[in-house]
C-alpha cells in the first residue's frame, strides 16, 4: 500500500511541475503575444504617417494592408499555442485529479468503511479526458485541422455553412 502511495504521490509531484511549467510557458507566450500584437500596430502607424513617395512605388496602403496581414497572422498563431497550453493545463490537472481520486480510494478501501459502490464511482472513468471542441463546430463534418486555432477553426465552419448551404440546395433540387 505504501508503495502505491508513494507511486501515486510522484505522479502528482510530476503534474504539479509539468502544470506550473506549462503555465510559465503560456504566460510568456501572452506576453509575446501582447508585445508582437503591441509593436506590429505601432509599425502600421507609423508606416501610415510616412509619404507615399518614399516607398517606391509601392504605396502604403499596400505596406500597411501587408503589414495589418503579418500582424494578424502572428497573433492567430501565437493565440492558437497559448489556447494549446490552456488545454494541456487543463488536461494535467484533470489527470492530477485522478490520481487523488485513486489516492482516496486506496486510502479509504485499506480501512474498509466505504462502500465498494463508492469506491468504484471514484475509480470509474478517472483518466478519461474529453477535449472539447468550440460549439459552433459540433456535429459538422469538416474538422478543424488545428483545433484551437482561430484561423483554422473559422475556416472549418465556413467550409461547414457551403456544405450545408449545397445540401439545402440539393434538397430542394429533390422536391
Amino acid at each position: 500500500m505504501d508503495a502505491q502511495t508513494s507511486v501515486i504521490d510522484r505522479g502528482i509531484e510530476a503534474l504539479d511541475k509539468y502544470i506550473d511549467a506549462t503555465r510559465q510557458s503560456a504566460r510568456m507566450l501572452f506576453r509575446y503575444l501582447a508585445f508582437a500584437t503591441a509593436g506590429m500596430l505601432v509599425g502600421i502607424f507609423a508606416v501610415s504617417l510616412i509619404p507615399l513617395s518614399s516607398f517606391d512605388g509601392l504605396g502604403s496602403e499596400r505596406v500597411s494592408l501587408f503589414l495589418v496581414g503579418f500582424t494578424a497572422l502572428i497573433f492567430f498563431i501565437f493565440a492558437g499555442t497559448y489556447r494549446f497550453h490552456l488545454n494541456e493545463i487543463s488536461k494535467a490537472e484533470h489527470y492530477k485529479i485522478g490520481f487523488l481520486r485513486i489516492k482516496a480510494s486506496l486510502e479509504e478501501s485499506s480501512k474498509g468503511a466505504v462502500p465498494p459502490e463508492v469506491l468504484l464511482a471514484l475509480t470509474q472513468d478517472t483518466f478519461k479526458f474529453n477535449s472539447s471542441t468550440p460549439t459552433f463546430l459540433q456535429g459538422k463534418r469538416v474538422e478543424s485541422p488545428v483545433p484551437g486555432h482561430p484561423g483554422s477553426d473559422m475556416t472549418a465552419l465556413i467550409i461547414n455553412r457551403l456544405f450545408d448551404q449545397l445540401e439545402a440546395s440539393r434538397d430542394k433540387d429533390k422536391v
